[in-house]
């Protein structure tokens, strides 16, 4: 479609999302999620009523839409009526699902916006993460004949490259392959900070599990919101770059005493 034949309210939706930055395969997605609301409405979206979007977001729930594109859609209809039609009141009727922790629950909407997959394609990320999650049951063993400083950095590392790939979308086969590294990471690094807890308090160790626990708990039940919030808000490939540093800054905090190199 030529310059000229683009329609103005298509053009100034172009126009916004190249002021904000977005990649193009965060615009396609945009566009395509604008395409789904308007083909619901019959008619251009700038006239839709509080009614009608209640009413998509009822139709989305009757056909199963999962959480990632529910929401995907939401964002895109929020920066719509935020920016390209200003209309405060669109917004106070739009309902987000609730979604779990990072690649757990944002990965299947990471490769939805990146690499276009479908529900077919989300399913298959979510049997590698679980199958490379079955990795985990290795982390005592190789705390005790590696230490666990070294396990801990090296599956830090493993768990940031899986969070770069599948958040930029580096291809089908390198993503899923991601997604196995960081279900084996995830589970790995679990049983590495109980191992850390038990060591850290051995008069104690009941205290010490508990510890490790509430602190995973904690970290991803602050950490969805704040992804969700940036990736809305500034795109997946800052999300999952703060995401990534943040996991090796992890990197820098060491075992001390027998913890490190002993039997766990």
């Amino acid at each position: 479609m030529s310059e000229q034949h683009i329609p103005p309210l298509r053009r100034r939706f172009l126009e916004d999302m190249r002021i904000k930055g977005l990649q193009p395969k965060t615009q396609t997605m945009y566009l395509r999620a604008m395409r789904d609301f308007s083909g619901f409405l019959g008619h251009s979206p700038d006239s839709a009523t509080p009614e009608e979007l209640r009413a998509f977001q009822l139709d989305m729930k009757e056909k199963g839409i999962g959480a990632p594109t529910f929401n995907n859609r939401l964002t895109v209809l929020s920066f719509f009526y935020a920016t390209t039609c200003p209309r405060p009141e669109m917004k106070r009727h739009m309902r987000y699902q609730r979604a779990a922790k990072k690649i757990w629950s944002f990965g299947g909407q990471l490769v939805s916006r990146q690499l276009d997959w479908g529900p077919t394609g989300t399913g298959l990320l979510w049997t590698c993460i679980g199958s490379g999650g079955l990795a985990g049951a290795f982390a005592g063993i190789l705390v005790g004949r590696w230490g666990l400083d070294r396990v801990h950095w090296a599956f830090l590392g493993l768990m940031t490259a899986s969070i770069l790939a599948v958040g930029f979308g580096l291809g089908p086969v390198p993503v899923l392959i991601a997604g196995a590294i960081f279900g084996a990471a995830y589970v790995m690094l679990t049983g590495v900070y109980l191992i850390w807890g038990i060591n850290a308090l051995p008069d104690r160790p009941a205290t010490g599990l508990m510890v490790g626990f509430l602190t995973i708990a904690v970290g991803q039940t602050t950490g969805a919101p704040v992804f969700g919030f940036m990736m809305a808000g500034f795109g997946p490939g800052l999300a999952v770059a703060c995401f990534g540093g943040i996991a090796l800054l992890a990197g820098f905090f060491p075992a001390r005493g027998a913890i490190n190199g002993a039997p766990a």
